[in-house]
């Protein structure tokens, strides 16, 4: 039966199913002929056929139900033989399950008689873990004879294959046989069987090499590391590394990790204004603890286990010590980079977390002096797993005065993330937990504020600045704290600005005389491509907001907090005027869908203008976050026909800029195509524009789109908002069209859009596999979609996020990067999906985009 190949296991790999598939005999042909309709002599033996496979599956059945004695191997045989026939042909269980019906007797009858139950069968996402351990129970006595030869010439195989078996036992035993009743269940006693066989042919084995096969009880995955041959354990470290991305390609002879910290340097530099470069790690606390909870659980803690006890310790004091350090801290490292490494624009805020981390937990053992010889063995360590280049310098003592800094931005993150997103027993007062962490922030927060006076760490002012900005929203996100009436944080000042009504006042009138001396054409970078865009329909929502007239009236309210500013930027007042006259002008609109509309225009404007002031050059944090805070304000006097403001920290100004580009071009799309002229640069400067936008498109085409072929094209858009996921729109198309010069690209539309397409059939078959479907899973449109964001490596709850929330997508850009979400009110539906899905909680790692809205209770 060449099926079988497909369970191929080392060392024992003898099958007897022969039996179960030999060919129907007149006899069966004659017997099951009007049952299995279509069942006749002259067919092929082919298992493709159903009246032929019907008819073998009754045979089977009816010989096992007529053995006067009780054949076990036969019935675990069978429920194999079943298996393969589903594996291999792609049947599902309910079309077998046809065939059973079809009997004369019923199906337990078999189990009163002979002890056999078909219940293997329907376990089909773990058969062939099943069948393993079935195999090694009916021929692990076969070996005893020629164990000699396996310990010398196939130890190793030997030693993996039946660890393996081991994590299988342990695993089904408690799936299969534990609070549950299987008197029943021929399954559950086949798992049983393991332990006596386990310990009759295997534990005795090699005495000498005890560790590789212990007691049951005392089996740790590390054990099987032990089995390998030096080279095989350096090369499983090797592998280890490589695939963390941080040792050097030996088959390429390309340094990827210079090449990655390229990237990572380059994309640094464009979001200089996004990230606090000294305590900004703290933003995504939630991520790095919930990694810490699962890292010691990681296949590849015997690796590390092996080379940490191999450490030099002349101390033996600490020799326990530094080895658990060493295990904790490496495992850590890797976890992280693995989850959120290739992930994350930015590698070294998780290392600077890592060192907070490492510090912490030093600080915490007491031990000043075992703590500095901890530090003083990092460089063995890095040796050992060739992490030199990669954490050398990076981790290191912290001094007193910035560890207290940091430890506060622990405790305010930690109980922010409390408030956020802690189910609170209804039977607890919730009231008093929620004011619990809230009071645990005011007098975090007052005790940065102080510790900033003192230290005058502007780094740090702006890290509790940022802080501010996400609390003042938290309330509203909360699961449990929502209707809880939080306290504002005190507030915080930076040192050199001196607070009072009269400064106040004189300071609004110093902003209105340097407004007037500051002209458009001074402060705004005119966009390449604005002569193209300016004249198409849709423009006309950026020149509302581009008009500066009518600005009385919103100085003294709103924009009395960004004078300190104005003496570096001249700018920053007529924009805080105009900021606050659009919001409120916005907020007149009766049409729901038209106020969304302009909201989304806004967005885009405030970046642009920002870019724009800053003219390329280093964006300053504290600017970008006191506009924010005017925006703010704002949303708190406008309560319902607030304008939702996005401030995501991962999303560089560069980013937002081609985010507007795209929606431009969108919306534009029609009038663009339908453009004819005579006039020479006109025509080469549309040809200028097109070519760029479709560098830009293809780029942004991989994170944006997710299709579906086989029989039907469709497309699910991540981001509607600025990406449309149509054909008709790829822009290289336009080039051919305008007669440019530039040179088209030879990569079709067709072969692009290859690269996020799934196929239909896949999808299918991936479902026919699941054993059970939910109600929307069940069904075939949702079914094939679930496995292509499964295949594709994107998320089922994000596709129901942008369908849900208010905004569409609202940009759900960069899943795994560092967010800052500060959420509608609104948008509380996604909530539950994600909770459902928080098990995989390295796939759906929460962002935190902030929504600048002000919500009353």
């Amino acid at each position: 039966m060449q099926e079988l190949q497909i369970l191929n296991f080392p060392i024992l790999n003898d099958w007897k199913l022969i039996s179960f598939d030999k060919e129907l005999s007149a006899d069966d042909i004659k017997k099951y002929s009007q049952k299995c309709n279509g069942v006749s002599s002259g067919l092929s033996n082919s298992n493709k056929i159903q009246s032929v496979l019907c008819g073998k599956v009754l045979r089977n059945f009816d010989e096992l139900l007529k053995n006067e004695e009780s054949n076990i191997n036969n019935c675990l045989n069978f429920n194999v033989w079943l298996y393969v026939i589903i594996k291999y042909y792609q049947y599902s269980i309910d079309e077998i399950q046809t065939y059973f019906n079809l009997t004369d007797s019923p199906s337990n009858k078999l189990y009163i008689l002979h002890k056999c139950s078909l219940d293997w069968f329907n376990e089909i996402t773990e058969m062939d873990n099943i069948i393993k351990l079935y195999n090694f129970n009916e021929y692990v006595k076969n070996i005893k004879n020629r164990i000699g030869n396996i310990i010398q010439e196939e130890y190793n195989a030997l030693c993996k294959y039946v660890h393996d078996c081991i994590l299988l036992y342990k695993r089904l035993s408690s799936t299969y046989c534990k609070n549950r009743d299987n008197g029943s269940s021929t399954l559950c006693d086949e798992i049983k069987k393991f332990t006596s066989y386990y310990r009759t042919y295997i534990q005795g084995l090699d005495e000498d090499k005890s560790k590789n096969f212990p007691l049951l009880e005392n089996y740790t995955v590390s054990n099987e590391f032990y089995c390998l041959s030096e080279a095989e354990k350096y090369e499983k470290r090797f592998s280890l590394l490589k695939n963390h991305d941080i040792v050097k390609s030996q088959v390429h002879n390309i340094d990827a990790r210079k090449v990655h910290h390229h990237t990572t340097q380059e994309y640094s530099k464009e979001r200089a204004v996004n990230i606090n470069q000294k305590y900004g790690f703290f933003d995504d606390l939630n991520i790095y603890q919930a990694n810490e909870k699962q890292y010691r659980s990681d296949e590849n803690m015997d690796t590390i286990d092996y080379y940490c006890n191999k450490l030099y310790i002349n101390e033996e004091k600490w020799k326990s010590n530094t080895i658990q350090y060493c295990k904790d801290f490496i495992m850590y490292y890797f976890f992280l980079s693995r989850n959120m490494g290739k992930n994350m624009p930015n590698v070294s805020e998780y290392i600077k977390y890592l060192n907070y981390w490492i510090e912490n937990k030093l600080r915490s053992s007491g031990d000043e002096e075992f703590k500095t010889f901890f530090y003083s063995s990092l460089s063995e360590i890095y040796e050992k797993f060739q992490l030199k280049d990669e954490l050398s310098d990076k981790i290191k003592k912290i001094d007193d005065i910035d560890f207290k800094k940091m430890t506060i931005l622990y405790k305010l993150y930690d109980n922010y993330n409390k408030i956020e997103s802690e189910k609170i027993d209804p039977y607890t007062y919730i009231k008093t937990k929620c004011n619990e962490y809230a009071n645990n922030c005011n007098i975090n927060y007052l005790e940065g504020i102080n510790m900033y006076q003192k230290s005058k760490d502007y780094d740090f002012y702006l890290a509790l600045k940022e802080f501010d900005t996400l609390y003042r929203n938290v309330q509203y996100r909360s699961v449990s704290c929502r209707h809880v009436i939080q306290t504002t944080l005190p507030e915080i000042k930076k040192i050199e600005e001196k607070y009072s009504e009269k400064i106040v006042q004189k300071s609004l009138k110093t902003c209105e005389q340097k407004e007037s001396d500051t002209t458009e054409d001074d402060t705004i970078e005119n966009n390449k491509y604005e002569t193209i865009l300016k004249d198409l329909p849709f423009y006309v929502y950026y020149s509302t907001l581009n008009k500066n007239n009518y600005l009385e009236g919103y100085n003294d309210k709103y924009c009395g907090k960004v004078e300190r500013l104005s003496h570096t930027y001249p700018w920053i007042c007529k924009l805080c005027k105009m900021i606050s006259k659009n919001l409120h002008d916005i907020s007149k609109s009766d049409d729901e869908e038209e106020r969304k509309k302009k909201c989304l225009y806004f967005n885009y404007w405030i970046y642009d203008q920002i870019r724009k002031k800053f003219n390329h050059k280093n964006y300053d944090l504290d600017v970008v976050l006191t506009l924010l805070d005017v925006v703010v304000s704002n949303n708190r006097d406008l309560q319902n026909n607030y304008c939702n403001m996005i401030y995501d920290s991962s999303i560089s100004m560069e980013e937002w800029k081609e985010m507007k580009e795209l929606h431009d071009y969108f919306k534009g799309y029609e009038n663009i195509k339908s453009y004819v002229t005579s006039d020479v640069i006109k025509q080469k400067h549309y040809c200028e524009y097109i070519t760029y936008i479709n560098e830009i498109y293809k780029r942004h085409l991989k994170d944006s789109c997710v299709c579906i072929s086989n029989p039907s094209f469709f497309c699910f858009e991540k981001f509607p908002d600025y990406f449309k996921c149509d054909k008709t729109y790829y822009p290289n198309n336009l080039l051919t069209k305008f007669k440019c010069d530039a040179e088209k690209t030879e990569e079709s539309v067709e072969s692009l859009f290859k690269s996020v397409t799934t196929d239909h059939d896949i999808a299918t078959y991936y479902s026919r596999l699941s054993k059970t479907c939910t109600r929307l899973t069940c069904d075939p449109f949702y079914a094939s979609t679930l496995v292509a964001f499964l295949i594709l490596g994107l998320f089922f709850t994000h596709f129901f996020f942008y369908k849900i929330t208010p905004l569409g997508s609202w940009f759900d850009k960069k899943i795994l990067k560092k967010k800052k979400h500060m959420q509608n009110i609104h948008t509380r539906s996604i909530q539950h999906l994600q909770e459902k899905d928080s098990k995989n909680k390295y796939e759906n790692i929460r962002k935190k985009q902030i929504h600048l809205v002000y919500q009353s209770l």
